[in-house]
């Protein structure tokens, strides 16, 4: 994307936002409506985990939200204009649901960033850390309602991953490196953003702050951040294996 004096060039923007290209940070797990999926957790919710503040914007061309961290004490054009933020915390996830892309390249996994809400889905994950003893290399079997959250609904614990059986079968579960890739973001020229064809955003009144399920159930060492999705789908509905390992 190209600046043109004050202007924006626009025509190459919408073609970058309809290719993806300009918004892999919004790339997040997500599900469809009433489906299964076998999801394996790789950080420790609690040491290993990060609170983000996003912004969200809307893309009527990709019919997407777009996240954008808040630049916090740094100037921020999206504060400026009141975008709504939301604090999130970030999980690596492994997704085990057979896939195939538009090339006809098969996999058998692959590896999402998971967002989930501070303050109202963060609840559901402590207290699976709780009853499990933690979440590191942890697999679930995931239901999504009709209509349900994004990330999925129903989280029902399968086991804990054997390390060498991961290794074995080449899969990375490393954790995503979440500083590198929100720098790349805030380091962007939100400009553009803001100013090109088809995206909106709702406000919010910022001097009004909410407390959030982290603050309200023990998990403040949760390290914040920022505050001072073509996301890949199955070409077939794939029933996901007992044990993918």
């Amino acid at each position: 994307m190209t600046w043109q004096g004050e202007g924006v060039d626009f025509d190459n923007y919408q073609k970058d936002m309809k290719s993806n290209r300009l918004d892999k940070y919004s790339m997040r797990h997500w599900m469809r409506s009433d489906e299964t999926r076998n999801i394996l957790i790789v950080d420790d919710l609690r040491t290993q985990s990060f609170k983000i503040l996003d912004h969200i914007l809307y893309n009527s061309i990709t019919k997407k939200p777009i996240y954008r961290p808040c630049r916090g004490s740094m100037p921020c054009e999206l504060c400026d204009k009141k975008v709504i933020a939301i604090p999130f915390v970030f999980l690596t996830v492994i997704d085990f649901t057979p896939y195939t892309n538009k090339s006809g390249k098969q996999y058998t996994h692959f590896k999402k960033l998971m967002a989930i809400g501070a303050k109202n889905d963060l609840p559901l994950f402590i207290n699976k850390y709780k009853e499990h003893g933690g979440t590191k290399l942890t697999l679930w079997k995931v239901f999504r309602k009709p209509e349900g959250k994004s990330f999925g609904d129903d989280w029902t614990f399968v086991k804990r991953a054997d390390e060498a059986k991961l290794k074995a079968k080449g899969v990375d579960y490393s954790v995503l490196d979440y500083e590198a890739m929100i720098k790349s973001v805030k380091d962007q020229d939100y400009r553009p953003l803001i100013s090109a064809p088809g995206i909106t955003w709702s406000t919010v009144d910022k001097s009004k702050p909410e407390k959030d399920a982290a603050q309200d159930l023990g998990m403040e060492d949760i390290e914040d951040h920022g505050t001072t999705n073509k996301p890949a789908t199955a070409t077939d509905q794939a029933k996901p294996n007992e044990d993918p390992f």
